[in-house]
């Protein structure tokens, strides 16, 4: 199963669901979408959307999932680092296509891509190949037990809220 979260924001994301339908081409495997995926109808048709997920439902999903993709929203890479084996595939929301407010997840799936807990997808004109790369063989995360990233993860956030190098 392929778990695909682009979070409960109003802000829509057809950036991330069209380049996942089109990357789900020729595949069989059950997709379940979490998000509004807006006024885009996928073409990919193993799937189960829902907008919205109680929590424990997305641990359930996420931890049975063989690959993750996601947008880059903090509570949502935290949950993954703690509930999942397999790294996510992240794709942050930008402002330039009025998909956030500002760049904030950039500069955090940047961070966690820096630290390797992450796959990030940061080059538009490659998302599409990029994912298709990723789910063919999604990678495990390195000396996985459940919830042993956080700590540290987290005094590493600090650092980077009081020392930011982006303006």
């Amino acid at each position: 199963m392929i778990f695909c979260t682009i979070g409960t924001t109003d802000f829509i994301f057809p950036r991330l669901i069209q380049a996942l339908d089109a990357s789900l081409i020729g595949q069989t495997e059950l997709l379940i979408l979490q998000g509004n995926a807006g006024t885009y109808q996928l073409r990919y048709t193993h799937v189960r959307s829902f907008h919205e997920l109680p929590f424990h439902k997305m641990i359930y999903y996420m931890s049975r999932a063989r690959a993750i993709v996601s947008h880059a929203g903090a509570g949502t890479l935290l949950m993954a680092l703690q509930y999942t084996k397999t790294k996510p595939f992240v794709v942050p929301r930008l402002a330039k296509f009025h998909e956030h407010v500002d760049n904030h997840q950039l500069f955090f799936s940047e961070y966690m891509h820096s630290r390797g807990l992450v796959v990030g997808n940061f080059t538009d004109n490659l998302l599409v190949h990029n994912l298709r790369t990723y789910l063919r063989n999604p990678p495990q995360q390195r000396g996985y037990r459940r919830g042993v990233h956080i700590e540290p993860l987290i005094h590493g956030l600090d650092s980077l809220i009081h020392n930011p190098k982006h303006d």
